[in-house]
């Protein structure tokens, strides 16, 4: 447990960044696997995941040219 204040405010912002992030990729993952692909919603998470730097922009590249065929 961090003992001075700004590591305490380090632990907030990291523990709420990391929330945010798991709801993102948890969004696409659904995406990916629904029956149903929404190509559209799918490239736009995918850019926002990139954009927010939740997943690397290579990354990013690669699942919507595996996906978005």
């Amino acid at each position: 447990m961090p003992n001075l204040l700004s590591a305490k405010k380090n632990l907030r912002k990291s523990e709420k960044r990391r929330r945010s992030g798991a709801v993102i990729l948890e969004k696409i993952k659904k995406l990916i696997k629904s029956k149903t692909k929404d190509k559209k919603s799918l490239q736009s998470l995918i850019d926002k995941a990139a954009k927010e730097h939740i997943i690397h922009k290579n990354k990013a590249v690669r699942l919507k040219a595996k996906f978005l065929k």
